[in-house]
């Protein structure tokens, strides 16, 4: 499972995928922290060439770490996110909405600036701000959920 992290200053691959499939990694001296703080064991780094389905002609390089501290996934780091072109290449620069059918909105264009009429917002999209479910008008956007639990796996709460 590859997993977009944008938080990610770099690609990090399971050591288990790279066992799996007999893969060459080079060793490194490179250390990781993970978001927490806490450092993250870091086996080597291996060149990959990645690309999406569908996309095969544009192929990008990506350096990743190994980690056996992931299992069975992949991190792709921002950086990586945006040259497979999944990110615009100004991320996370903010979106200018300069006008809207649905919003009473305006642009300064001095600033780049978004004046939103937010009473109207939240008229308009009641059903998804509210916290109290039972408020909804339209009963088919709520649908009932089931969980399955597994029973070959224990329940560890963290």
């Amino acid at each position: 499972m590859v997993i977009c992290d944008t938080g990610a200053t770099i690609t990090v691959i399971a050591s288990d995928i790279i066992d799996r499939y007999q893969l060459q990694i080079q060793r490194t001296s490179e250390h990781l922290r993970m978001a927490d703080g806490n450092p993250m064991p870091i086996t080597g780094t291996i060149l990959m060439m990645v690309t999406l389905p569908g996309k095969q002609d544009k192929p990008i390089n990506v350096k990743a770490l190994v980690s056996p501290a992931l299992h069975e996934e992949v991190l792709l780091s921002l950086k990586d996110q945006i040259s497979l072109g999944l990110l615009p290449d100004n991320y996370p620069n903010h979106v200018k909405l300069c006008s809207s059918s649905i919003l009473k909105t305006s642009c300064n264009n001095t600033e780049g600036a978004v004046n939103t009429d937010l009473e109207s917002l939240k008229a308009e999209f009641s059903y998804v701000l509210s916290d109290d479910l039972s408020s909804l008008s339209n009963k088919s956007l709520v649908q009932e959920m089931t969980i399955h639990l597994r029973n070959d796996v224990p329940i560890k709460p963290r």
